[in-house]
């Protein structure tokens, strides 16, 4: 991670695209953890076709598989591979985690007529029924770099899935969602995790991994006879906007910056910024 920090990887690596390289980073970073919360927040933020969340209990602990090979049951010199496996004896959870690439998917023709569908998700379904069968909460995660739910294929998965799997639960997550995961559980981990957080959340803003939620003012009175502060980031700087009466909203630099950054930033109108992911807050005046 602080080889790709540092910029040492060339731009035309194929690291850069990587699915492995950022399961591994993501998950080998979050199992050096004490406990499990952040992974655990993470995982929660899964959603299903209906939009429920996945709970898992936050004082669940797991053992973590990285790649491991399964032989199938059903046919001979044949093995899946799934990138995660998290289990205990109560949980277990299977992650297929995509980045630029595509869900694996094939559609074979029965003897009797019937067309067969079959992905990756419902193959590591067969892993947990044959391999953990005997765990109360079972599930698999479709981790992927979408905005939004991928809906037919996990429409497909559902319809498709053996009914001996019917206590098998699918859902699905974004990349995106761990940024505001760290963000949130950042003042609770002790000084000892800081680092490692601090460059998880400069990793994930390199690879562009996260959500711009845009800017919630609803609540607050607006009157264009009055001014309003607000703080917000770019960038780890620190910058204010306001609105001020026939001068339209604009935004001025904080603290100290160097001269090419507060010459491009130090007044931009508001509509303009909305591409960036801000963090920002009410100053009472």
């Amino acid at each position: 991670m602080v080889y790709e920090l540092k910029n040492k990887i060339p731009q035309n690596s194929s690291f850069l695209n990587s699915e492995d390289v950022l399961t591994g980073t993501i998950f080998g970073s979050l199992r050096y953890f004490r406990n499990q919360n952040l992974l655990i927040n993470f995982l929660n933020e899964s959603i299903d076709i209906n939009g429920n969340r996945l709970k898992i209990n936050g004082d669940s602990h797991f053992e973590i598989l990285f790649w491991e090979k399964y032989p199938s049951f059903e046919k001979s010199n044949s093995y899946n591979e799934p990138d995660l496996v998290l289990y205990n004896n109560n949980e277990v959870v299977i992650i297929e985690c995509k980045y630029f690439s595509i869900l694996d998917e094939e559609t074979l023709m029965e003897d009797d007529g019937r067309k067969n569908y079959k992905n990756q998700l419902i193959r590591y379904a067969s892993i947990i029924d044959e391999y953990y069968k005997n765990r109360t909460h079972k599930n698999v995660i479709f981790l992927t770099n979408d905005k939004s739910i991928p809906l037919d294929i996990m429409n497909n998965t559902i319809k498709h899935k053996d009914i001996k799997y019917e206590g098998i639960n699918f859902y699905w997550l974004s990349w995106k969602y761990l940024y505001s995961v760290i963000q949130l559980n950042y003042s609770f981990y002790s000084s000892d995790n800081i680092l490692l957080l601090s460059d998880l959340l400069n990793f994930l803003k390199k690879r562009h991994l996260y959500f711009f939620n845009g800017f919630n003012i609803e609540k607050t009175k607006y009157n264009r006879f009055y001014r309003k502060n607000y703080n917000f980031e770019i960038k780890n700087y620190l910058f204010n906007w306001k609105y001020v009466p026939k001068l339209n909203i604009y935004f001025s630099k904080i603290n100290t910056i160097e001269k090419n950054f507060f010459q491009f930033y130090e007044r931009h109108y508001f509509s303009k910024v909305n591409k960036y992911n801000f963090n920002w807050r009410y100053e009472n005046e």
